[in-house]
């Protein structure tokens, strides 16, 4: 009877949870198996600041800019595209400077006539975003309609194939001239650009 409690002994106390005896040479299992779905480890933590970017960064877009959206019409994305075709680093700057005066998210920030003043320089050298600012200023100074069509029309004449300007066009001329606007609009699509004020459903369909 004592001979049989005894070979009982270790198997009563594996049921009752006990670790069993660990063998010369093997190492012991210190921390229970997890359950299923129990994450062993925890991910790194992203930087402060959104997306794990470097700071001043908007993912693969470039160099955020205060004041304007990150990518599309009118952006720092743009705007960094835009900037990199002129060579002069001052009129580079005033460039910059004029584009975020006239695109600046918050109106009361904007500032139309410093815009106009600070890219005459590269209107002389017929740049076409700088006729494109030139004419935003007078849209959203009063939404003045010649001035603004006289610099669109001068950036498409500098340079055929910058679709922002097209683009420009085919918005202004929705009330007076829709004809010349459908044209416009088509151009504008050929070249890629994005519809953000929906005027194929509005007003080209």
């Amino acid at each position: 009877m004592l001979r049989r409690l005894a070979l009982m002994a270790p198997l009563a106390l594996c049921l009752l949870g006990c670790p069993p005896r660990v063998k010369p040479g093997q190492t012991p299992i210190l921390q229970p198996v997890p359950p299923p779905g129990t994450p062993t480890s925890r991910p790194a933590a992203a930087p402060a600041g959104g997306h794990g970017h470097a700071h001043g960064e908007d993912c693969d877009h470039g160099p955020a800019v205060e004041g304007l959206p990150p990518t599309g019409h009118n952006s720092a994305q743009q705007l960094q595209a835009e900037a990199a075709a002129i060579d002069d680093p001052e009129l580079r700057a005033a460039f910059q400077q004029a584009y975020v005066l006239t695109f600046h998210m918050d109106k009361a920030r904007r500032d139309g006539d410093r815009a106009r003043a600070l890219v005459a320089p590269l209107l002389e050298r017929d740049f076409a975003p700088a006729w494109r600012i030139h004419g935003y200023t007078y849209i959203d100074q009063g939404f003045q309609l010649e001035p603004a069509l006289r610099s669109y029309r001068r950036a498409v004449q500098a340079d055929d194939t910058y679709g922002m300007a097209h683009y420009a066009l085919a918005f202004t001329l929705t009330q007076v001239d829709p004809a010349e606007g459908r044209r416009h609009f088509q151009r504008a699509m050929e070249l890629k650009v994005e519809d953000q004020r929906n005027l194929r459903q509005r007003f080209y369909p």
